[in-house]
């Protein structure tokens, strides 16, 4: 059950400001700041203990999720660890095993401290601030699913809503829990300086280490350790790895009245695997409390109370271990089921994968707004010289989610924003109905003006402000009926209705990207395109949007020449 941000925020945020620790506001459900010129724009760096800046804030925003920052600001710095699946290439990471590892290696577990469940199932562990800089890092300083939050960084704080729908939640309680500080070979770990590299490695003297720990603190590795999975993750079966994300949904989905219920049957059916060792014990455990922790809060009755859930989620194991499930030797198309779909690339995707992608596009177009009338994106088309009363049926306006993942993989949702949406479509050679089968989304800023700027919450990375969404490959946003061998074909919407503004006489079709256009499927009549947008490709990549357009030869591809960019907001 998706939660809904009420005044709870806002009191949290206060009262942690009243302790000394330096909050701000992020985008309601999400993990990104808030960004307005002016007032609020350089997230973190503008986290402030004052009372009247957070009033501010959340007067502001409302909904808006608490970011604490971390560093010496606040007095304490940040360990993360959580759980990721292999993808592609890159193996998958338990930052709960890495932990168990370096804390039986160096016999010194981490002490009680104040910490954090994350709907996603990890785990925060906040630290005293220890009198010297400790950096940020991912998972390279301590190893494999370790991240760290220090100066500069920041962690989302309970009460606020993940972007799964669960809320944070407190282990113990900022009020009688005490930070306490790292042990000594966690902050030798992370600050790695030559002193700290030789007293590691006298500690760890004559213990076999694993790959990441031998690199860190340059010995060899083992050739045990580099044979070695990184993870107990990577064995995890496709029906165990399925049977846990079910459980976990369900959990996650169920309403007041049967919760309790709800989570004691899911631990006794996942008890079934754990006894038949499909599933890790510490990882269903994980799982479940994260999806128990995201429930809905009483306002009469506070948060859930872990011991209540931990004491639940024991008895549902402990019954589950008397009933083992072993995992069926699945046929071909059972294997299939659990595994994402991939394809080559380059090759066509499978007709399932077009069917999920045609649904997914016109699941955002059919929820668009009516009319683009006295919404951002009519005030967008405005700002670019386009009268959006002219824009036409096949542009609109909607609250989308900004989709960001490795190809091939399950997308993560960064963010809602709200977007101009061109429908693309599939349109046949001679009069008839068209296809519709995806969305070109350009997200846009605050000011309404320009393009969003999305960055990705775990890297930092800036990703671009338009997204397709849908089976695009060979779809088109048409303006205009095609009327002799000449087409306009168009790298963005607003540059798209420029164009038919200039060109009125023309057909003027939109593709996308420049990469996009390279999947353009032209109709038989055209003879000559004029691709407009590509300014800033490079030969490379114009070469071969001609080359695919051109066909045979049939077709004369042309780009107009390169001119600079103006600084508009093309979309």
């Amino acid at each position: 059950m998706t939660e809904v941000a009420g005044p709870e925020l806002f009191q949290a945020a206060a009262a942690y400001a009243a302790r000394g620790w330096a909050v701000f506001p992020c985008v309601a459900g999400d993990k990104l700041p808030y960004k307005e010129k002016d007032f609020f724009e350089h997230g973190v760096n503008d986290a402030k203990t004052s009372p009247y800046w957070v009033k501010q804030y959340w007067t502001r925003w409302p909904r808006a999720n608490v970011g604490l920052a971390a560093g010496e600001q606040s007095g304490f710095w940040v360990m993360d660890a959580d759980i990721k699946d292999a993808v592609g290439d890159k193996p998958a990471e338990n930052g709960f095993e890495t932990l168990e590892i370096l804390s039986g290696l160096f016999g010194e577990p981490l002490p009680d401290t104040l910490g954090q469940h994350t709907p996603s199932g990890g785990r925060h562990w906040l630290f005293r601030w220890p009198g010297r800089p400790v950096k940020n890092s991912a998972r390279s300083r301590l190893g494999p699913g370790l991240d760290t939050r220090s100066t500069g960084g920041y962690i989302l704080a309970a009460p606020s809503i993940h972007p799964n729908g669960g809320r944070y939640a407190w282990i113990g309680s900022p009020d009688s829990t005490p930070v306490a500080p790292a042990p000594e070979w966690v902050i030798r770990l992370l600050m790695a300086e030559p002193d700290d590299l030789e007293w590691l490695r006298l500690r760890l003297d004559g213990r076999e280490l694993p790959a990441f720990l031998a690199k860190r603190i340059g010995q060899p590795v083992p050739k045990s350790a580099a044979r070695a999975p990184s993870t107990k993750t990577e064995r995890i079966s496709a029906y165990a790895r399925a049977a846990l994300d079910d459980e976990v949904k369900t959990v996650r989905q169920t309403g007041p009245g049967n919760q309790n219920n709800a989570l004691n049957e899911a631990a006794f059916k996942l008890g079934g695997l754990v006894v038949t060792n499909a599933l890790p014990e510490d990882l269903v455990r994980q799982h479940l409390m994260a999806a128990a922790l995201g429930w809905s809060i009483d306002p009469r009755k506070g948060g859930w109370d872990t011991a209540h859930l931990e004491k639940i989620i024991d008895g549902g194991i402990a019954a589950g271990r008397n009933h083992p499930r072993d995992v069926p030797d699945p046929p071909e198309r059972q294997q299939r089921r659990y595994q994402p779909q991939r394809r080559q690339r380059g090759g066509a995707p499978s007709p399932a994968t077009v069917g999920v992608q045609m649904a997914a596009g016109r699941a955002v177009w059919n929820a668009r707004a009516a009319s683009l009338t006295d919404t951002p994106a009519a005030a967008f088309l405005a700002a670019n010289g386009v009268d959006p009363a002219t824009a036409g049926p096949w542009f609109g306006f909607g609250e989308v989610e900004y989709l960001h993942g490795p190809d091939g993989a399950e997308p993560g949702c960064i963010g809602r924003y709200p977007a101009l949406l061109a429908c693309m479509a599939r349109w046949p050679d001679r009069d008839g109905k068209p296809e519709v089968r995806a969305v070109l989304a350009t997200f846009l800023a605050p000011d309404g003006r320009t393009m969003a700027t999305v960055a990705d919450p775990n890297t930092g990375e800036v990703l671009p402000p338009r997204r397709l969404i849908g089976a695009w490959q060979g779809a088109a946003v048409r303006l205009g009926k095609l009327s002799g061998e000449r087409l306009h074909l168009c790298t963005g919407a607003v540059i798209g209705a420029q164009t038919r503004n200039a060109y009125p006489g023309v057909p003027v079709w939109i593709g996308g990207p420049v990469s996009a256009l390279l999947h353009m499927a032209l109709p038989e009549a055209v003879r000559d395109v004029i691709v407009i947008g590509a300014d800033s490709a490079s030969d490379e990549m114009r070469g071969r949007v001609a080359r695919a357009l051109g066909g045979d030869g049939r077709v004369t591809v042309r780009f107009p020449p390169r001119r600079a960019r103006n600084g508009g907001g093309h979309g």
